[in-house]
C-alpha cells in the first residue's frame, strides 16, 4: 500500500522530489523551464524598461503589459485546445517564431515617441508565444 502523503517527512518529500530527476522526460524539461524563466525575466524587465518606457512613459508601462497579459491568458487556452488537436511541436515552434519575431523586429527597428501600435503587437505576440511554452 502507498504512503498517506500527508504523513511523509520532509527528508522523504524531498527524496520524492529528487527521484523525478532520474526520469529523462524530465530532464528534457530543463531546457524549456530554464527558458520560460529568462523570457519572462525580459518581458517584465528588458522591454518594460528598454523600449516601452523611452517611448510611452512609464505611466502607460501597464496598458501594454496588459494587452501581453491577456495575449498570454487567451493564447493559453487556444494552444492548449491546438496541442489536443496538432500536437506539441508545431505549439512549441509557433512560439519560437513569434518570439523570435519580436526579438529580431525590436533589435532592428528605432521606436519613435508614442510607438503604441508596434509595442502592442510586440507585447501581444510576446505573450501567444509565451503561452506556447507554458501550455506544454
Amino acid at each position: 500500500p502507498a504512503a498517506d502523503p500527508s504523513q511523509e517527512t520532509l527528508v522523504q518529500l524531498l527524496m520524492r522530489t529528487a527521484a523525478l530527476w532520474t526520469n529523462p522526460k524530465m530532464v528534457l524539461l530543463i531546457p524549456m523551464l530554464f527558458y520560460s524563466g529568462l523570457e519572462q525575466g525580459w518581458v517584465f524587465s528588458a522591454f518594460t524598461t528598454s523600449f516601452i518606457k523611452p517611448s510611452l512613459t512609464a505611466t502607460n508601462i501597464g496598458f501594454v503589459m496588459t494587452a501581453f497579459g491577456a495575449a498570454d491568458a487567451l493564447g493559453s487556452f487556444a494552444l492548449g485546445k491546438l496541442s489536443d488537436v496538432v500536437g506539441r511541436p508545431p505549439v512549441l515552434i509557433v512560439g519560437f517564431l513569434l518570439q523570435g519575431s519580436v526579438a529580431v523586429v525590436l533589435l532592428n527597428v528605432t521606436l519613435g515617441e508614442d510607438a503604441w501600435a508596434p509595442l502592442i503587437l510586440c507585447a501581444v505576440a510576446w505573450g501567444i508565444g509565451d503561452a506556447a511554452w507554458n501550455t506544454q
